[in-house]
C-alpha cells in the first residue's frame, strides 16, 4: 500500500495510524493480497484503504451494541479494527498502545484477547499457512 493511501487513511479516520500497522499496511500488504489469493478460505487483515476507512467508521456507529466485557461498555475510540473474520469478530489494534499487538474481538462473549503479539508475528503465521497450503 502507497503512502497516498495510509494517509488518505488517516485523514479519514482522523487520527494516525499505529505506526507497527502503518509498517505493516506499507511492506506487506501486497504479500496478504497474495496469500489470500491462494488461501481463499483464510481470513485476513484488511488490506484496502477503502475497507479499512468503511469498517473502522461503521464501528465508531456501532460502539454501543460492539461491548467489551462483563459490564459491556462500548467499543473503546482507541480501538481500530484492521479485520474480520466475516462472523461479526474483529482484529483490531488499540492506538492508543494501552494493549498488546494485534487484538481479537469475540463479539457474542463480548471479549477481547491478544491474538497476535505484533504484525510480524500475524505475518509469520499466515506465510507458514500459505507454505503448508502448497
Amino acid at each position: 500500500m502507497g503512502e497516498a493511501e495510509v494517509a488518505r487513511i488517516e485523514s479519514a479516520l482522523g487520527h494516525p495510524l499505529p505506526g507497527e500497522y502503518r509498517d505493516f499496511l506499507r511492506r506487506h500488504a501486497d504479500e496478504v493480497r497474495r496469500i489470500k489469493a491462494t488461501l481463499p478460505q483464510r481470513a485476513v487483515l484488511w488490506t484496502d484503504a477503502d475497507a479499512i476507512i468503511r469498517e473502522n467508521l461503521a464501528a465508531r456507529q456501532r460502539a454501543a451494541w460492539m461491548t467489551v466485557g462483563e459490564d459491556e461498555e462500548p467499543w473503546p475510540a482507541s480501538y481500530l479494527v484492521v479485520g474480520t473474520n466475516g462472523a461479526g469478530d474483529y482484529w483490531f489494534v488499540d492506538r492508543g498502545g494501552a494493549m498488546w499487538g494485534v487484538g481479537f474481538y469475540q463479539h457474542e462473549a463480548h471479549e477481547v484477547e491478544e491474538r497476535y503479539g505484533s504484525f510480524e508475528v500475524y505475518l509469520a503465521e499466515l506465510r507458514q499457512e500459505a507454505r503448508d497450503a502448497q
